[in-house]
């Protein structure tokens, strides 16, 4: 009886396994997203733009990618995307690329426009904190896909250094 109870909890116990891996799975399926589409949201195309500059390597496919989610405005204020990687050598924005983690907080959308705080983890327990603001495009071929417009640079955060006279 103690073996078949056993038996059941691991099938049960496997059978939850299997549903959360699908289940993040699902969620991480946009982050692969290779264009914008109407399904996405403002903290959707975020998290695409930041996951492509972290995994960004000597191709440039992750710049290539976070310029295919830059709003048409964007484009022609930034682009070609050749111009568009420069943005990325700066000391404002150079963080972005291969970053350690990053969190982003809630949108806060009115009107068609959404600004997405977020914060940029560096490996050396720095941090950098961006704005991006995004916009639902209104004409064709992106007509109610959201697209950022910019990114603008708040600030770092350096690592705290102990100070030795005040360590006890």
């Amino acid at each position: 009886m103690k073996i078949h109870a056993n038996l059941l909890l691991f099938r049960t116990l496997l059978a939850g396994l299997v549903m959360a891996l699908v289940s993040c799975s699902t969620a991480f399926a946009d982050i692969d997203a290779d264009r914008p589409r109407v399904d996405l949201g403002p903290d959707d195309v975020v998290r695409i733009q930041l996951h492509a500059l972290r995994s960004h390597g000597p191709a440039s496919d992750g710049i290539e990618q976070t310029f295919r989610f830059a709003s048409p405005a964007n484009r022609a204020a930034t682009g070609p995307v050749d111009r568009f990687a420069l943005l990325f050598q700066t000391p404002a924005y150079s963080p972005m690329l291969n970053h350690a983690s990053a969190e982003i907080l809630s949108p806060i959308v009115a009107r068609g426009q959404a600004l997405v705080p977020v914060t940029i983890f560096l490996d050396d327990g720095s941090e950098v904190d961006y704005m991006f603001v995004l916009s639902r495009q209104t004409e064709a071929p992106y007509e109610d896909m959201w697209m950022t417009d910019a990114v603008q640079y708040q600030g770092a955060v350096m690592p705290s250094e102990t100070d030795p006279e005040r360590t006890i």
